[in-house]
């Protein structure tokens, strides 16, 4: 009896051995911090200011990450310039939809008597009701999460390469009508993070990462410089103190938006014409006013501070691409906001930067990104 046993024991030791060496040893998420991977695109359609005239430069890029909504997949736009999450559904018109997944709406899901609808700076828009899933993003799953599902997009939206909106922004700034009840998407995820924050290593012409509830000290060098954020617009807005180009520089305190959404530098008059000063064959277009030069010049290095932090933008990274019509004349990334319009501080300020959004602050910290 007594060898029946340890036969018995040894067996029994054997098989949960081979259950456990089954087991993967990948390590899980931790719930309350992931790091989402960003996809380049570089034929994606949010534009934050309209010029007829010019088209993108192939190496022009934004990043997409994936998020999953009732078990679909979406590859959605990170947007700190906009605050509504947003993807197509199934009751947009065939001729909307493009190639992109829709949710498949239903009556359940629905928040009744909410609506969304939101129209980006170059006229593009989106809108449609409000629904509530379960979404799931990085190593966190959020139970009855509120979204937009578009019935309606503008056809540039429609044959875009991502599939909606993530808005990163405050809530000031919803389009959710009626206003006021519906929580944003940080809204939503920031009591399930270690820390109230997320932080953007979004580089250049590569693919990125964001990181929520922490900050990931390897992916900056130096010193993190923090601002304060003036949010009351629902902008992550911060003060802008002036440039460098060429040891020359030009000084002009305003607020600019730290925005993800956006692959241009649009700055005050006086300080995009102290940038070009610097570029000999530079001239502005008299009509749609931008500012364009000979494909074949070389662009100077650019200097920001940003309160008392400095940023250096390689020129190179600074030409936004041949102008329609033309094989010998580009247009610069740097361009000036016109009227109304915010000065933006776009992807390739982000490319070079470590950016930390503490929305709870709010506040921002920058650092150089490390290569």
């Amino acid at each position: 009896m007594a060898s029946y046993m340890l036969v018995a024991a040894v067996i029994t030791a054997i098989f949960f051995s081979i259950i456990g060496s089954a087991v993967p040893t990948e390590q899980q998420p931790i719930p309350g911090r992931f790091t989402l991977e960003t996809r380049v695109s570089n034929t994606t359609i949010i534009r934050k200011r309209y010029v007829s005239r010019l088209r993108a430069d192939p190496h022009s890029t934004y990043h997409l990450v994936h998020i999953t909504v009732a078990g679909q997949i979406y590859k959605v736009l990170p947007d700190t310039g906009s605050s509504d999450f947003w993807i197509p559904s199934d009751k947009l018109p065939p001729g909307q939809r493009g190639s992109h997944p829709v949710y498949r709406t239903r009556n359940q899901s629905k928040i009744h008597g909410y609506t969304f609808s939101v129209e980006y700076a170059d006229g593009n828009m989106a809108e449609g009701s409000m629904y509530a899933e379960t979404v799931v993003i990085g190593g966190l799953t959020i139970r009855s999460m509120p979204f937009g599902a578009a019935e309606f997009m503008s056809l540039t939206l429609s044959w875009g390469f991502e599939d909606g909106i993530l808005g990163l922004a405050f809530r000031r700034i919803s389009s959710i009508k009626p206003p006021g009840r519906i929580p944003t998407f940080w809204e939503c995820i920031r009591g399930k993070l270690d820390r109230p924050l997320f932080a953007v290593a979004l580089g250049l012409y590569r693919t990125g990462t964001i990181d929520f509830g922490f900050i990931d000290h390897s992916k900056y060098v130096g010193q993190i410089t923090s601002v304060p954020v003036y949010a009351r617009e629902g902008h992550w807005m911060v003060i802008f103190d002036g440039i460098e180009v060429n040891h020359a520089r030009k000084m002009s305190r305003f607020t600019v938006v730290i925005d993800t959404g956006s692959e241009m530098i649009h700055l005050r008059r006086d300080i995009v014409e102290a940038y070009y000063s610097q570029v000999p064959n530079a001239r502005e277009h008299p009509n749609d006013k931008y500012w364009y030069f000979p494909c074949e010049d070389e662009l100077p290095d650019l200097t920001l501070f940003v309160e008392t932090h400095r940023v250096v933008i390689p020129g190179k990274y600074l030409n936004f691409g041949r102008i329609k019509g033309s094989l010998m004349l580009c247009s610069g990334i740097v361009q000036e906001a016109e009227g109304g319009e915010y000065a933006v501080l776009g992807l390739p300020f982000l490319g070079v930067q470590y950016v930390i959004f503490e929305p709870e602050i709010p506040r921002m910290g920058f650092a150089q990104l490390a290569v």
